[in-house]
Parts: structure tokens; C-alpha cells; sequence
């Protein structure tokens, strides 16, 4: 199902289109809010806890990073799951390196859940 609500005026001859919202069934995205990422937060202590060769000291720095990066995303607008991943691929690269390959799809498939919006 999609929806189409285009706001116009007209001046003389030409057409402005002043705003446009459309929702497609998955395609649209949610903000994040704060159970999400309380959720994520979960997802990655239980990620790191899995991770066997860290130590104390290197844990500790890795959850302040994802922590920072979990909160950054409470003031983004419009999220996507692809851009999310991309960015934490940077930033958190060495968190990446220490968990076992399969949990990063395993956490773009959670994101991709909590950013869709539920079919009406």
C-alpha cells in the first residue's frame, strides 16, 4: 500500500511542489527511541561477553564508543539500517574485528527490524 500527499501551489503557469511524504510498506524508517537502543546496548554487551581475548581495560573503551554511538542515534531523523551499519563499520571497526562475523548480520537484521514501520 502507498500513500501520496503532495502539497502545491500554483503561480501562474508553473507547478511548485512544496512537500511530499510517501510510505511504502518497509520501505519508510522509524526514529530510534530510547528502548531501542537500550536494546542494541544488550546486543552488544552479550556480543562482547562472547569475545574471549579482550581485555578488561579494552572492553570497558569498547562499550563507552558503542554507547556514544547507540545515543547519537536518538537525534537522527531519518535512520536507515544500511547507513547505520556503514557509519559503525568506521567508528566501531575494532568491536567489529573481535565478534564473530555472524553477529554483524545478526545486528543489521535487528536494526532493520526496529527501523520498518508495522503494515497497517
Amino acid at each position: 500500500m502507498t500513500t501520496l500527499s503532495v502539497l502545491d501551489w500554483i503561480q501562474g503557469n508553473s507547478l511548485i511542489i512544496t512537500g511530499i511524504t510517501i510510505i511504502a510498506g518497509l520501505s519508510a524508517s522509524m526514529k530510534i527511541k530510547e528502548p531501542d537502543i537500550l536494546e542494541l546496548s544488550n546486543w552488544f554487551e552479550l556480543a562482547l561477553n562472547q569475545s574471549t581475548r579482550l581485555e578488561r581495560k579494552e572492553k570497558m573503551r569498547m562499550r563507552r564508543k558503542i554507547r556514544d554511538e547507540l545515543y547519537t542515534l536518538l537525534a537522527w531523523e531519518k535512520p536507515t539500517a544500511d547507513i547505520i551499519i556503514h557509519r559503525w563499520e568506521e567508528r566501531l571497526d575494532k568491536v567489529f574485528k573481535v565478534m564473530p562475523s555472524n553477529l554483524k548480520d545478526d545486528l543489521f537484521r535487528l536494526l532493520k527490524k526496529k527501523l520498518t514501520i508495522p503494515q497497517i
